[in-house]
């Protein structure tokens, strides 16, 4: 390593990989004394510059957690609950047909409800079945 660039690659690689740190870096170039103050300065400005840059390019996906498989286990336990409270609702209006006439709209509705609900409850149990197979 004679030159500002072959130092820049070496401690580059060094740092990205986490064995050394900017002051560990400065304190090896000193110790070697190749190099004079300001190109060591240089060096580990110019390292912390890239590490600084590369953060900064890594952009975070507020939607990301839409695709977890935890969210597919959250969304088939509240479907299930949802399946059963629409099957109780409908439970509820045969025992009200008895009585009397019943609107057609509160029938459509619940019935929609059920329809609606299973399905969900299907589209999450075969996303975490597929999960798990991948797992396997």
């Amino acid at each position: 390593m004679e030159t500002v660039q072959e130092a820049l690659t070496f401690y580059g690689e060094k740092r990205q990989a986490g064995e050394l740190s900017i002051s560990e870096i400065r304190a090896e170039l000193k110790a070697k004394d190749k190099f004079s103050d300001a190109e060591i300065s240089t060096i580990c400005r110019t390292i912390s510059d890239a590490e600084l840059e590369s953060l900064q390019k890594k952009e975070t996906n507020p939607t990301a957690f839409l695709g977890s498989i935890w969210l597919s286990y959250i969304l088939l336990a509240v479907f299930l609950y949802l399946t059963y409270s629409s099957y109780m609702a409908i439970e509820d209006l045969n025992a009200k047909k008895a009585l009397g006439p019943v609107e057609p709209k509160m029938v459509i509705w619940r019935y929609s409800m059920l329809v609606g609900s299973m399905f969900f409850v299907v589209r999450n149990a075969y996303r975490i079945i597929k999960h798990i197979g991948k797992k396997r």
